[in-house]
């Protein structure tokens, strides 16, 4: 084994400059969110009152289960705290974790680097154990952050480390997972869809078990975070020991997986089946390229979607009941709860659109980089054929994303006996919204057409939407903070009015980005 694991050292020193910024940006994305989130609700729950009527109504909601996970210790601040990082620390944080795992291992061998390490003197298993090393540390490193920062804005110390514990063992978890699959696939694209889509499904499971009250809180890794409950007196030991050993147990097997393949293959080959003359225009292979991506965005706003309106009259009884849940949606502790749930709900699939974009955007550049856009280029294809046909891809699944997670919040919301009204307004949110979709899509146009390699970088624009989208009352950020989100210009949809002058200038904005992005990309060198 010590032969295999030869130069995993001096591998670790090349990934911390190749990967260094990605994997500080990671760590510093999970304490800073964790933490930021955990210091917001001192301030929104000061009284005993406050966190008993907290814990009346969002401890026996099944739609905040669903959502956020099983509730426990919720009249501690400590619980609450936990309990409101829930979506994130179930949902992003993971995937941050995904995107650096998959990206550090599988991403470098698609780009045939490890095939140049090994060929000097480097054990088979090097090239992964340096990511993995890497990835863990960045974990702990995370998880050092939320007990230093937790403790210092005023959470109680032990709870604070017990839970930043079982936050690191979650993460562990997942980039075991991760790397797992990187050896299974064959790709890192489809390594990453399959990380992801599994993700995603354990969410979904996770969310009708807790949503159901189901006496099934061993199911899901994602149930063994909620369980750790680290603010009790007396917090179980079963769900760390889960976690940790389903980490050891998912990274042995990414190592065994590694000294048994071969390089650039994967446990399961892929099958792409019989060749068809379907490709044969600029625009169906603009469309083939995005299938896969494209049918994940739409299962996933489809799923938000009917949840949201189905759980529309428990959402609508849990945000009236609840002045602070209120206050943190709405500003302040009035407003109508159908249009905080109607935001709420809209303001999630604005946000898919513009990840929609920006991925197809991402993948544009990846076929750049890789070098196959310049072969399809020297054929009979023009330049301005390719951008138009891509440009034509990527607005098509924006509207798609936006219409199916619409009809899919009104189809919910009529089945769960919801006014007609409410749908509307969704209807129209989301419509709205699709503006800032589109511009902050048309950022990412304008990245690629600058540089494939900085494409990449337009991911910060949904994260941050979203971020002050769910979080910027909790954090009390300041206005000028929020006024760098896209979608908050558009302001919070069917609370606010809708501001004309905002949505023309972004409009504007949109169209100028694009005519730049579309002219550098027909005059631009081509990578390949």
């Amino acid at each position: 084994m010590s032969g295999e694991l030869h130069g995993t050292t001096a591998l670790i020193r090349v990934h911390l400059r190749t990967m260094g910024v990605q994997t500080a940006v990671t760590v510093a994305g999970i304490a800073g969110i964790a933490v930021a989130v955990m210091t917001g609700v001192l301030s929104l729950f000061e009284t005993a009152e406050s966190r008993t009527r907290y814990a009346a109504t969002m401890g026996s909601s099944p739609a905040t289960a669903a959502i956020n996970g099983r509730g426990h210790d919720l009249d501690t601040i400590g619980g609450i705290a936990t309990y409101e990082v829930g979506f994130f620390g179930l949902l992003v944080l993971p995937a941050l974790v995904l995107a650096l795992t998959i990206r550090s291992a599988r991403g470098q061998e698609d780009l045939g680097r490890v095939d140049l390490v090994t060929a000097a003197r480097v054990g088979r298993l090097a090239p992964l154990a340096a990511p993995m090393t890497v990835t863990f540390a960045a974990i702990a490193a995370a998880a050092t952050g939320i007990a230093i920062g937790a403790t210092a804005v005023g959470h109680d110390g032990a709870g604070s480390a017990r839970y930043a514990l079982a936050v690191a063992l979650y993460l562990g978890t997942v980039a075991g997972f991760g790397f797992l699959c990187g050896e299974v696939v064959q790709s890192a694209r489809g390594a990453a869809g399959f990380a992801f889509g599994v993700l995603g499904l354990l969410y979904l499971v996770r969310a009708v078990v807790d949503g159901r009250s189901l006496d099934l809180p061993w199911l899901t890794p994602a149930s063994w975070l909620a369980a750790a409950r680290p603010f009790s007196t007396a917090p179980p030991a079963w769900p760390y020991l889960a976690l940790a050993g389903t980490t050891i147990l998912a990274g042995a097997a990414a190592l065994r997986l590694r000294s048994r393949r071969d390089l650039g293959a994967g446990v399961l080959p892929p099958r792409p089946g019989p060749a068809t003359g379907r490709i044969r225009t600029p625009l169906a292979l603009a469309a083939h390229l995005s299938r896969g991506s494209g049918a994940g965005w739409l299962a996933g706003v489809a799923a938000w979607g009917v949840v949201m309106g189905l759980l529309a009259q428990e959402m609508r009884s849990m945000i009236g009941g609840n002045p602070e849940i209120a206050r943190a949606l709405t500003g302040s502790g009035s407003g109508a709860p159908d249009d905080a749930l109607v935001y709420l709900s809209t303001v999630v699939i604005g946000v898919a659109a513009a990840g929609v974009g920006v991925q197809m955007v991402g993948r544009l550049a990846a076929e750049e980089s890789a070098g196959r856009f310049a072969l399809v280029l020297s054929g009979a294809v023009s330049r301005p054929a390719w951008v138009a046909a891509s440009g034509a891809v990527v607005a098509a699944q924006i509207v798609a994303v936006l219409v199916v997670g619409a009809v899919a919040f009104g189809t919910g919301a009529t089945l769960a006996g919801s006014p007609w009204p409410t749908s509307t307004s969704a209807a129209g949110a989301v419509l709205v919204y699709g503006a800032a979709a589109a511009l902050i899509t048309s950022v990412a146009l304008a990245l690629f057409a600058w540089s494939p390699r900085r494409a990449a970088l337009a991911w910060a624009l949904p994260v941050w939407a979203l971020l002050v989208a769910l979080l910027a009352e909790t954090l009390r950020m300041p206005q000028w903070l929020r006024d760098t989100s896209p979608l908050h210009w558009l302001g919070r949809l069917p609370m606010d009015s809708l501001d004309p002058v905002a949505t023309a200038v972004i409009l504007a904005t949109t169209l100028a980005l694009l005519a730049l992005g579309f002219r550098r990309l027909t005059v631009r060198d081509v990578a390949g």
